[in-house]
């Protein structure tokens, strides 16, 4: 169950590294084109692309495994250019990308900088204006005085003579340049408030200290330029995608393929070592044995019979294998892995794999029935190897 919720979740992961691939490059092809019909035929070309890269391992080791090499060499061959096709579009989107959020957040924070600088200086300018009252007031006080008689006397303030009339002309003016000084203040206070819409209106990152906060911690961590991390980044994104999809998929049910063939070759042998026990004799005229022989030494010249024309499952041969141990009493026999290194250096066994599973060329191993005349394997075994001692 766990394997299989396992596999599950990494070929999930897998496919969605392939169709996050297969838009990185299907977006990165479109700029490639200068009309929109050429745009298309790019993106669609890196598409393709993408997902015959993530279906040729499986050709590549079929051919492998059938000693189909021809076919195995040409699947390796478009394997590492779809790949290498593959991996410089996704370099290619991972860089543009993050050199067009650079520049944007460039120029959004250059006119962060500006509208600070320039409420700053609406500010001061604001701060700097005399003491004065609102325009309304000041408004009305001035309405007031012109209607004063002195008003019309002076003929408005441009005929005053004598003092009185000096004087209220003196309040006119100082009412006028109050008022002017209102109307000053209110344009700075609408101009303050309009550059602080537009400061509100930028995006959050225009206010960070740095254009790009993880190449400044890195920086501070490695001491490299900021162009030499961007491009570390922008290849470590590349590699990622492109080979966790070219390869996930393969991998991942390559794992659960062998963990079921595994299963099953135990449970295989299980029953075949308790059905073959009682039948299994050793050949006619065995080989004369040494006390120094390994016990697999002893299983292959006592049971492996040379045939150029036939081919044996791996399993059988490992099934008989251990059920010529549990007849011999052999405590310790060899693993399936170590088996397998074993069996393959005989001089006259070749190892090959299909869809099917491994198979041995060359050597058959016999299977006789019961003798209950006959000795017992490990007591013939004991007899020859004394009898080779004693000569």
């Amino acid at each position: 169950m766990i394997s299989w919720i396992a596999t599950g979740l990494g070929l999930t992961a897998s496919l969605g590294l392939l169709m996050i691939s297969a838009a990185m490059n299907y977006r990165f092809g479109l700029t490639l084109g200068t009309t929109d019909f050429d745009a298309s035929l790019y993106g669609l070309l890196s598409v393709c692309a993408d997902m015959l890269k993530a279906l040729l391992p499986f050709v590549i080791m079929l051919s492998w495994q059938t000693a189909r090499w021809v076919m195995a060499v040409m699947a390796l061959s478009l394997w590492l250019i779809f790949t290498a096709y593959s991996f410089a579009s996704g370099l290619g989107f991972a860089a543009l990308n993050r050199t067009t959020l650079t520049s944007e957040r460039t120029v959004t924070a250059g006119q962060y900088a500006e509208l600070n600088e320039a409420i700053g200086n609406a500010k001061a300018q604001h701060k700097a204006l005399p003491a004065h009252r609102s325009i309304i007031v000041a408004s009305q006080e001035l309405s007031t005085l012109k209607r004063h008689r002195r008003w019309i006397k002076t003929s408005q303030c441009s005929n005053a003579t004598v003092p009185l009339s000096r004087a209220f002309c003196r309040q006119i003016h100082t009412l006028e340049g109050e008022i002017k000084i209102a109307q000053e203040a209110s344009r700075l206070r609408g101009q303050i408030e309009r550059l602080q819409r537009q400061r509100a209106a930028l995006p959050p990152s225009a206010a960070m200290p740095s254009v790009d906060p993880q190449l400044a911690i890195l920086k501070r961590l490695t001491g490299l330029a900021p162009d030499q991390l961007g491009f570390a980044l922008s290849l470590l994104v590349a590699v990622l995608v492109e080979f966790g999809s070219g390869l996930g998929p393969y991998l991942v049910t390559a794992f659960r393929c062998d963990a079921s063939q595994i299963r099953l070759l135990r449970q295989s042998t299980q029953a075949r070592r308790q059905d073959e026990v009682e039948d299994f004799q050793p050949l006619p005229n065995p080989k004369r044995l040494s006390v120094t022989d390994t016990p697999e030494q002893i299983w292959k010249a006592q049971r492996l019979s040379v045939d150029a024309n036939t081919r044996t499952a791996l399993t059988s041969l490992y099934s008989n294998y251990l059920t010529w141990c549990t007849a011999e009493q052999i405590k310790h026999p060899l693993t399936l892995t170590a088996f397998t290194s074993w069996i393959a250096d005989h001089p006259n066994v070749r190892l090959v794999k299909s869809s099917t599973g491994t198979y041995a060329l060359g050597v058959e191993a016999a299977v006789y029935s019961r003798n209950a005349d006959g000795p017992r394997p490990h007591q013939h075994y004991a007899r020859n190897a004394v009898a080779s001692n004693n000569t």
